[in-house]
């Protein structure tokens, strides 16, 4: 039997948003600092105390008091990864009785998944109402595909969900599933001329191209390209939004937390600060200075089935000093990916998507099918040779990949090996950018 109130979390921190957009009159992009910060003091403490039904947070933060303030919130521990994988019902926050929706997380590795339930009052809440006028705006009058995960998966189901609360018309295209080939999506996107499409930035690259060579000088009718899932250079973005002649935002989310940032006009990813909390920690777990790399962890503000109270995702990124120009008060933050993903270097790690940036700098008819390696002797950039360009040239661009590494990041390419055009992943799943090739220590 449900045991929920009336007044359940969502509801609570739905009135919180109401009233501080009220009081400032601004909507929830426009906040004053001073407003957004009561705000999420306001919504943490709220939310933690849903998290406090949870038989894992009962556990994990029994014998410390009850924080009071946000600067107590603070020095609660970490939630990690590993300890949820296989947990659903120690982390449940409402009765079983009360789920709607379960969700895995998109890991492809082996053993123990993640699992994000929801009830009602979650799945009103995902996050995406809280940009209006970004990334999720839409009317009754328009046609949108989604060709991303729904299978298991949070975001396809995320995004469909708020586009028909808003009355638009959505294509459920899936990626890749039994009944959603690329050869499919891409005689639809001809024949229907949906104004938005969203998918992940490889797999929006591919379908660029097989449109090219299914509908040859045909006029690409997508007019809005929406890209998460993954993370891209800001020249693959550009080149994206050339191929497609379409307009080109970005979105960052994951399956516990759901929309943690969207991309303006400028480029700058905000913070959704009224669905989750972020903050940005060095590796003292401290704070870092505004501009200062350092580990993301979360917490989902308003959720009731499945809490996440300062979750260490994995990922890294910067939190930016200066207001972005497009005028939004909300948190700027640059996406530096996976903390498991970066490349060691002299200098600090370095995020692949720079190396992909100097790739599609130093060769404008590359695709975006790379990969690095680490290797026993260093680190190789594998990527296919544009079939425009001739393999004499091929020399002169490693030599030219090989300085401009150094000289951005102090990153020494040990190798850069040319593939065949068609011979490397292309994006079925994530897309995997580095695969770390060495001999376990210890190993033969």
């Amino acid at each position: 039997m449900s045991t929920r109130t009336v007044s359940d979390v969502r509801t609570q921190v739905d009135e919180l948003g109401g009233k501080t957009t009220a009081a400032a009159g601004r909507p929830p992009e426009l906040w004053p600092a001073d407003a957004r910060e009561r705000f999420t003091a306001a919504a943490v403490l709220r939310s933690l105390e849903q998290a406090y039904k949870s038989p894992f947070y009962q556990e994990k933060f029994a014998g410390r008091a009850r924080p009071s303030s946000i600067e107590e919130f603070r020095r609660l521990p970490f939630t990690y990864p590993h300890e949820i994988k296989g947990r659903l019902r120690d982390l449940l926050a409402c009765p079983w009785d009360d789920l709607r929706q379960i969700n895995m997380s998109s890991g492809t590795t082996a053993g123990p998944t993640t699992y994000v339930a929801y009830a009602d009052e979650d799945l009103r809440g995902d996050g995406a109402h809280y940009a209006p006028a970004g990334l999720f705006a839409f009317t009754r009058s328009e046609l949108v595909f989604v060709a991303l995960p729904y299978d298991m998966a949070t975001v396809g189901f995320s995004i469909h969900r708020d586009l028909q609360r808003q009355g638009a018309c959505v294509l459920p295209a899936g990626k890749g599933g039994t009944y959603s080939s690329p050869e499919r999506l891409v005689q639809a996107i001809r024949e229907l001329e949906p104004a938005t499409l969203f998918s992940t930035p490889s797999y929006a690259w591919y379908l660029s191209e097989l449109f090219g060579l299914t509908f040859p000088g045909t006029r690409r009718p997508v007019e809005r390209l929406r890209v998460g899932g993954e993370g891209a250079s800001p020249l693959m973005l550009a080149r994206l939004g050339e191929r497609w002649g379409a307009d080109v935002r970005q979105w960052y989310g994951s399956t516990e937390i759901g929309v943690i940032a969207y991309s303006c006009e400028r480029g700058t990813y905000h913070v959704t600060s009224a669905n989750c909390h972020l903050e940005i920690l060095d590796d003292a777990g401290q704070p870092a200075e505004a501009g200062t790399p350092g580990q993301i962890v979360l917490t989902a503000l308003g959720r009731v089935a499945t809490p996440f109270v300062r979750y260490a995702c994995g990922d890294r990124g910067i939190l930016l000093p200066d207001r972005c120009p497009c005028g939004r008060t909300l948190p700027s933050l640059r996406m530096l990916g996976r903390a498991a993903d970066q490349i060691p270097a002299p200098g600090g790690p370095v995020s692949p998507y720079l190396v992909e940036q100097l790739l599609l700098a130093a060769l404008p008819d590359a695709a975006p099918w790379y990969h690095i390696e680490l290797r026993d002797d260093g680190v190789a950039l594998v990527a296919e040779w544009p079939q425009k360009e001739p393999p004499s040239g091929q020399d002169a661009v490693t030599a030219a990949l090989r300085d401009r590494a150094r000289a951005a990041a102090g990153l020494e390419l040990t190798a850069v090996d040319w593939a065949e055009k068609g011979t490397l992943d292309r994006p079925w799943t994530k897309m995997r950018r580095v695969k770390d090739l060495r001999t376990p220590e210890g190993g033969q």
